[in-house]
């Protein structure tokens, strides 16, 4: 595998343009051959809307916004939503205490959009183009399911990178984002009156992971198995969680100062909302959207707190959450 400065490359790119027809495929198809196969691309944009509803999709393709990231059965597209599926593991389950030997595979959707650049006949050269957001409001409209150890999840996920790469065979997954950033809705089906909020960026500073040490549980007016329009609106200050159009959390990037002073005395307040042991944990990655339902059966701390096990005997085999629509607003 080879490793080049993306600038140089999308430089080239751009610069072929520019070049008379035939001149501009040759080098096209020139660094498809030599480079074969695969050239990433950013698109570095502020805030592009997205206002996708499921609903009026048909089939199995997604509105464009959107890209599968699991298996093309693993979602299905009908008059009620977008339907993440988490499916029964084939062969034998076995549980040992809150774990079970097994564990479903379940649907993930990004926003991220997958483009073949050119196909010449000999070689291929597919542009995989990331479509990032800093700063914005997003509100997706869910019903999760009510099973225990299943999690809905649908989070603003952050993390770049600085070089293409470049794989000898058209078909291998990159590894590409590390140290990823995220702002998070997780609704747990073993609590069905209630839903979760996190915010979880990792730092070089940090002795050990601070899961959960940022996340919040959050009342509803009745079960997460009803339609409920969740919110995360981001900003460079402070990001909010809304739930049917209710606020339901503020937290703020860092120092919130009151001061209060009278004739005698003076009084001020300050509040480290995102700083942990000294650290300060504040998205700041550009970002993009992702919809998913996965099984917390394993490991044993990720049970305990989904409630789970999952109890395949109560199931039929598919467990499903139900996406009606994702609305991105940029500000």
């Amino acid at each position: 595998m080879y490793t080049f400065s993306s600038s140089f490359f999308l430089w080239l790119l751009s610069t072929s343009t520019a070049l008379p027809l035939c001149a501009s495929n040759m080098l096209r198809l020139l660094l498809a051959c030599l480079f074969s196969s695969v050239l990433i691309c950013e698109s570095r944009q502020h805030c592009t809307p997205i206002k996708a509803d499921f609903r009026s999709a048909s089939g199995s393709s997604l509105p464009s916004s959107f890209n599968a990231v699991s298996v093309s059965d693993s979602f299905g597209l009908t008059m009620d939503g977008l339907e993440l599926y988490l499916k029964r593991p084939k062969g034998e389950i076995k549980q040992t205490g809150r774990v079970n030997s097994e564990l479903a595979e379940g649907a993930t959707i990004n926003s991220t959009f997958t483009y073949l650049c050119v196909s010449p006949i000999f070689c291929f050269l597919f542009c995989i183009l990331i479509v990032y957001f800093s700063y914005g409001r997003v509100t997706f409209d869910i019903s999760a399911p009510t099973l225990k150890g299943v999690v809905t999840a649908v989070i603003n996920i952050g993390g770049t990178f600085s070089s293409l790469h470049y794989s000898p065979l058209p078909l291998i997954p990159l590894d590409l984002e590390t140290a990823l950033d995220e702002v998070d809705i997780e609704i747990l089906g073993s609590d069905s009156l209630h839903w979760q909020t996190n915010v979880f960026v990792p730092s070089e500073e940090d002795s050990d992971p601070h899961y959960g040490e940022l996340s919040s549980i959050e009342p509803l007016s009745d079960t997460i198995s009803e339609f409920h329009k969740y919110t995360i609106d981001w900003s460079a200050e402070r990001i909010t969680w809304s739930v049917d159009g209710k606020l339901s959390r503020t937290l703020r990037k860092g120092t919130l100062r009151h001061h209060l002073a009278l004739p005698l005395c003076s009084w001020s307040l300050v509040t480290e909302d995102t700083k942990l042991k000294g650290v300060l944990h504040y998205p700041t990655q550009p970002s993009r959207l992702q919809l998913g339902v996965w099984d917390a059966s394993s490991p044993v701390g990720t049970s305990e707190w989904a409630g789970g096990p999952i109890d395949w005997k109560k199931s039929r085999g598919t467990i499903a959450a139900v996406v009606r629509s994702v609305e991105l607003e940029c500000p």
